[in-house]
């Protein structure tokens, strides 16, 4: 199915085509009605990308009525939700695709950047937690964990984490450890070791360590 897929050179009607003998074909309806999802979960994603948001919904709601154990499209789902500004549905469909799907990447990040977006720090340190588990190498959630713990005035919990996202090569957590080391924030004051962190940070583009390099007249 993937290779009728319009991007790929495809079309809708030959998705179709293939749907309808497989349903006549497989003996397992859900099989059948799994073959069958992709067409509107693809659809929807060129809805996404084409920023129309409410259409994209819809289609998300057909293939998830035909394929409900469809966790990546869940968290597609959650993606438009977010952008229309239903943030509270959005994570809650983005928890409920991570739970089904504990190793999908993009639902790892969705549901971490959802959590975030409502401001409830508990909420994200236990989702962040949740991808740590799965793949300790998961630099945006334990930068995004750190924000939650700061947030919380768990300022020594924060730098660890911070401290963990920077090492994995996440330049905002590199620019926050930086910051941490000049200002001694959760962590013995080391102007050296912060402005070490800070280039490193201002080498991927971020623009707050920038900002603070040329504060420092480093």
């Amino acid at each position: 199915m993937t290779t009728l897929e319009p991007r790929w050179g495809g079309s809708y009607r030959e998705m179709e085509a293939l749907a309808k003998e497989s349903t006549a074909q497989l003996k397992d309806a859900a099989a059948a009605a799994k073959l069958t999802a992709r067409i509107p979960a693809d659809r929807a994603d060129g809805k996404q990308r084409s920023k129309d948001y409410g259409a994209a919904l819809g289609l998300y709601d057909e293939a998830l009525r035909l394929d409900p154990s469809a966790a990546r499209v869940r968290c597609e789902r959650s993606w438009v939700l977010s952008q229309l500004g239903r943030q509270g549905d959005a994570y809650a469909e983005a928890k409920r695709g991570l739970t089904e799907a504990r190793d999908d990447s993009y639902c790892m990040e969705r549901a971490v950047a959802a959590a975030t977006q409502l401001r409830n720090h508990e909420e994200t340190i236990a989702v962040a937690t949740l991808v740590i588990d799965v793949d300790p190498g998961a630099g945006l959630a334990f930068a995004h964990r750190g924000w939650a713990k700061e947030q919380l005035g768990q300022r020594d919990a924060a730098f660890q984490d911070y401290l963990a996202g920077a090492k994995l090569g996440e330049a905002w957590a590199q620019a926050k450890v930086g910051k941490a080391y000049l200002e001694g924030a959760g962590v013995a004051r080391d102007d050296e070791e912060g402005v070490s962190w800070l280039r490193k940070s201002a080498s991927q583009g971020n623009d707050e360590a920038k900002r603070v390099l040329q504060t420092k007249g480093r």
